[in-house]
């Protein structure tokens, strides 16, 4: 089968379930190419170079995912600053699932190969990132789980569960399901037409527009309604007899006493 790779974009629109993240702090001396930090003047931005000038100073180069965006800040070493890592409960289940596949000496699932993925994957120009998405395995994609295992002392043994994962897989090559369910969820979602009909735009005004009534009770107003209209036509009738009736009475008296 041939492989056609995704449009790039925000990995979380690719999977079902939402990865987790929280923000914590640390020096800016400690960064690592590839991670996400909430730059003060930036927001977020993800760290692409990280030097060291002089012994206080660090020099950090930014990228931006969705674009070509590009900038460059120097910070002393000890700034703290605040860096996105997994949620409590990512970690805890990727913790759980790597603790068990060593015990038992197997491969963790694929699920959790994933959510590994997803968490230690460097942007888009990353083969993590699209192993994440399409779950396609490869040398390269071997020789990254490496360096970041080096450069991340915290994550390593993460990095070598997934590495094991892609060595022991008999197929390398994409997940079929993992690619359907990417572009199922890419799609934008269907405009339910029923809620739209049942639910008029605010803007129309009156009772029928805005509430559903029963047949027998809109014929009930509308024989009201039309009582209503016939007692007032039967009313001004009346009333015209009688303005009639004392303007001749008014004439006949004026003629007999002589006006």
């Amino acid at each position: 089968m041939e492989h056609i790779p995704l449009p790039k974009g925000e990995i979380e629109s690719y999977l079902k379930r939402r990865p987790q993240y929280e923000f914590v702090e640390r020096q800016a001396g400690e960064l690592v190419c590839g991670e996400v930090v909430k730059e003060p003047n930036l927001g977020l931005a993800r760290v692409s170079a990280v030097e060291h000038p002089a012994p206080s100073f660090v020099q950090v180069r930014w990228s931006d995912d969705h674009g070509p965006g590009a900038a460059a800040a120097r910070y002393p070493i000890d700034q703290p600053l605040c860096v996105r890592a997994p949620g409590p409960a990512d970690r805890l289940r990727i913790q759980r699932a790597v603790d068990r596949a060593g015990w038992i000496g197997a491969a963790i699932s694929a699920s959790t190969a994933r959510l590994i993925a997803v968490h230690l994957h460097r942007g888009p120009t990353s083969l993590l990132y699209d192993f994440a998405i399409d779950g396609a395995v490869s040398d390269a994609l071997l020789s990254e789980l490496r360096r970041i295992g080096t450069e991340q002392p915290d994550v390593r043994r993460w990095a070598a569960a997934l590495a094991w994962y892609c060595r022991t897989r008999e197929d390398h090559g994409p997940i079929l399901s993992w690619i359907a369910n990417a572009r199922t969820d890419s799609r934008p979602e269907p405009v339910d037409r029923r809620i739209v009909r049942q639910h008029p735009p605010a803007t129309t005004a009156g009772i029928l527009t805005t509430k559903h009534i029963q047949t027998g009770t809109a014929i009930q107003l509308m024989d009201a309604a039309f009582a209503l209209g016939l007692a007032a036509g039967v009313s001004s009738v009346k009333t015209r007899r009688m303005r009639n009736l004392i303007r001749k009475h008014t004439q006949r008296h004026r003629s007999q006493i002589g006006l």
